[in-house]
């Protein structure tokens, strides 16, 4: 064994980022099917200002049979990155209020784009 007189700690505890999930499927109708309803296309037109305007509404519902078949999976697709990829170093008077904030402030973030 050697005995190395250097006591310090490298790492990144702020590296933040948007993620994103997945979801995975057994393809097939014995997974589910998405049903369509009712459809109902409108048209109607301005002939002041030369206008058409069309409203199409459609009912769906997606239906899951067997859910053994189906996987969701959070934080798999980094989206952006926020914060924490420097190289700036935490001072020694390193107290208990800055652990308390990398683990309320670091790592991965819920995104928009996630289900979840």
């Amino acid at each position: 064994d050697m005995y190395v007189p250097v006591n310090f700690i490298l790492m990144r505890p702020w590296m933040t980022y948007d993620v994103s999930s997945v979801v995975i499927m057994v393809a097939g109708n014995q997974t589910g099917e998405t049903i369509v309803g009712n459809q109902n296309f409108q048209m109607t037109s301005n002939n002041m200002d030369r206008t058409l305007y069309g409203s199409y509404v459609y009912y769906g519902k997606a239906i899951v049979r067997n859910d053994r078949n189906i996987s969701v999976n959070p934080h798999v697709f980094i989206q952006k990155y926020i914060k924490g990829n420097d190289t700036s170093f935490v001072d020694s008077s390193y107290g208990s209020e800055d652990m308390q904030e990398i683990q309320e402030e670091g790592g991965l973030k819920r995104s928009e784009n996630s289900l979840l």
